[in-house]
């Protein structure tokens, strides 16, 4: 039953499906727990997991409680700080940004952001997060 719930796992299939196979043939079932009590454990992980995003990107589209336009201008702000990491501090190039686009990230407070604008948000974001 492990092995046909991993199957598609790459990191299972790699490092613990063969050495589970080898236990399985030398440990009877009662070194093993029922499956209800496994279920139970699993549901009680998950009911009390914190979510936490694995990017700053994901972090900047997802932060909100109300989708918005300035999630998708928050998402491509932090995109931007990413890249800018990989590129020695500048835009890529595909990075163009117009006028207008300056304006309301740098000049226009946002009263969802707290009064900041979307590249202060962003900064104070990227800046508060542990490293």
């Amino acid at each position: 039953m492990i092995d046909a719930a991993n199957e598609d796992n790459w990191h299972y299939r790699t490092f613990l499906g063969e050495p589970l196979e080898h236990l399985a043939g030398k440990l009877d079932m009662k070194y093993w727990s029922e499956l209800n009590k496994i279920r139970l454990t699993i549901a009680n992980d998950a009911e009390h997991a914190e979510l936490e995003a694995a990017d700053p990107l994901t972090e900047a589209a997802t932060l909100s409680k109300r989708p918005s336009t300035s999630d998708q201008v928050l998402a491509f702000l932090a995109y931007i700080e990413q890249c800018c990491g990989i590129h020695d501090g500048a835009p890529p190039a595909c990075v163009v940004i117009s006028a207008s686009h300056h304006e309301y990230n740098e000049e226009r407070p946002k009263k969802s952001l707290g009064g900041l604008t979307p590249a202060a948000y962003t900064k104070q974001l990227v800046e508060s997060r542990p490293h």
